[in-house]
């Protein structure tokens, strides 16, 4: 699965833009990060809009999203009429089928590629909307069509919905 935003972000330049922050300068194995998160808000030093960064690298991946709860999403894909049968004889709609109408119907129409993330600080997958590096290029309407999307699948936006760091990370 592919970020939705490449190395290759421009900056607008002008006098009229406040001063970004230092890259956090982060010791690999340290832990830093991991024992920040889970949490609600993303700290000003991972933003990208924040952030005096040469490349979104740079950051600690973060994604903002909630725990894999397969009959919430299951069950809000076929209410949405995302239900795919995977073969046209099936009485009813295929669970993976559906999953995968779903991740593409739902990027066609928000331009988010969520999906199944692997982070620190949780027994499961995250069912993820968008990472920090993304926030480059993504606006408040992203957030508000996860956050209706996070409620109408009948997770507990203010409990569940939070950004956690991916495995992968090792600071």
């Amino acid at each position: 699965m592919q970020h939705i935003v490449n190395e290759d972000v421009v900056r607008p330049s002008s006098e009229d833009t406040p001063p970004f922050l230092p890259v956090t300068k982060l010791i690999r194995g340290s832990h830093t990060v991991r024992n920040m998160f889970p949490r609600r808000t993303v700290p000003d030093e991972f933003n990208p809009v924040t952030v005096d960064f040469k490349r979104l690298s740079d950051l600690p991946l973060l994604w903002y999203g909630v725990p894999y709860d397969g009959q919430k999403i299951l069950k809000y894909a076929l209410r949405r009429g995302y239900g795919k049968k995977s073969h046209p004889k099936d009485p009813g709609p295929h669970p993976l089928s559906t999953w995968h109408n779903f991740l593409e119907k739902y990027k066609e129409r928000y331009g988010m590629d969520v999906g199944l993330r692997k982070v620190w600080g949780c027994d499961r997958h995250v069912f993820a909307f968008y990472s920090n590096r993304d926030m480059a290029v993504l606006d408040v309407r992203h957030h508000d069509w996860a956050m209706s999307t996070i409620a109408a699948m009948g997770f507990d936006a203010d409990k569940d919905a939070k950004w956690w760091v991916d495995i992968h990370e090792q600071c």
